[in-house]
């Protein structure tokens, strides 16, 4: 592990600063955002391995021990998500992360799904679902979850149609992760 200190970081971009002289003030001033950009980068990671005692890898461990509830946690930050798009970014989905639609598979990895969550038109016409049953270790596999929703479809202030949803989450005890999803959707008229 290299240990490097805020001094030595500071002599660094001070020295980088010395031979990378801009003429215009637009790029000294690009330059100074970049700079502090920076700073706070390193902060960050300097606080994040002061926070795990200097154990590499620690940062970004996996929980230790997943319980029913962190699953069952995990399950409900990406349907928290499918109706607000502001909390995808909290939606903990391992990187080879896929998801299937009625047997089509529309999810090919976690950072995928998660800007999709984000972005993408499908899910900004759906509105907070309503989740109707929830059970941990369905088929009898600790790490499968079945969830049973109803995702009512707004379009222009209009409520279209509700899509009764029936989703089953692989995500493992040991990572807590949402590794798999598979969905089963059908619609019904209001």
């Amino acid at each position: 592990m290299v240990v490097v200190s805020f001094a030595q970081v500071w002599r660094r971009v001070w020295l980088f600063c010395r031979r990378h002289r801009s003429a215009s003030i637009r790029g000294v001033n690009r330059f100074r955002r970049g700079v502090v950009a920076g700073l706070v980068s390193v902060s960050a990671a300097l606080a994040a391995v002061a926070a795990t005692g200097g154990a590499p890898g620690a940062a970004g461990a996996a929980p230790a021990t997943c319980t029913p509830d962190r699953q069952l946690a995990a399950a409900d930050a990406y349907i928290t998500a499918l109706g607000d798009r502001t909390t995808a970014g909290a939606v903990p989905f391992a990187r080879d992360a896929v998801r299937y639609e009625n047997g089509l598979q529309t999810g090919f990895s976690g950072e995928q799904m998660r800007r999709d969550l984000d972005l993408h038109i499908q899910y900004s016409v759906m509105t907070a679902p309503r989740v109707l049953s929830r059970t941990v270790g369905a088929h009898g596999d600790p790490d499968v979850l079945a969830y049973r929703f109803v995702v009512p479809v707004v379009i222009g202030g209009a409520h279209i149609v509700d899509a009764p949803t029936d989703e089953t989450f692989r995500i493992p005890r040991s990572t807590c992760l949402i590794q798999r999803i598979d969905a089963r959707i059908t619609l019904a008229p209001v």
